[in-house]
């Protein structure tokens, strides 16, 4: 986290605290152009931050400064609108994927998108939301 916060060139979410049976998983961040996941580039600067929550969801926020409408497509695997809620002081976009199992909540923060997914409801991802700050 603390190298994203450092390098990225926009305010970076992670949470303040998460349920004490949550277990992370995956913290990771990369400048654009260097390599993400096996041989795929990184089209912008970006941070995943992933967890198991208590009932083994893999729930995870994802950012980046890349163009969102690719970015937000590969994380939340091709998920189309489901409508919005307010959390805190931002509105979230509320994504379903076509099979309806991955639920995300979608928002920009700054020159950045940030993505919550999980294949789970959309409470837990909202509850989520709430427990993200930028310092």
């Amino acid at each position: 986290m603390v190298s994203a916060r450092s390098y990225a060139g926009y305010p970076v979410l992670a949470p303040r605290e998460v349920p004490e049976e949550w277990r992370p998983t995956k913290a990771r961040y990369v400048n654009k152009g260097d390599r993400w996941v096996g041989s795929t580039i990184s089209a912008g600067n970006r941070w995943e931050l992933g967890f198991l929550t208590s009932q083994n969801l893999y729930l995870a926020v994802n950012q980046s400064d890349e163009p969102s409408r690719a970015f937000v497509a590969a994380v939340t695997r091709s998920a189309t609108e489901d409508g919005k809620v307010t959390v805190d002081r931002y509105t979230w976009t509320k994504m379903i994927s076509p099979d309806g199992r991955t639920r995300a909540l979608v928002t920009r923060i700054g020159s950045s998108t940030a993505v919550i997914v999980a294949d789970a409801s959309y409470p837990l991802l909202t509850d989520f939301a709430g427990m993200l700050t930028m310092s």
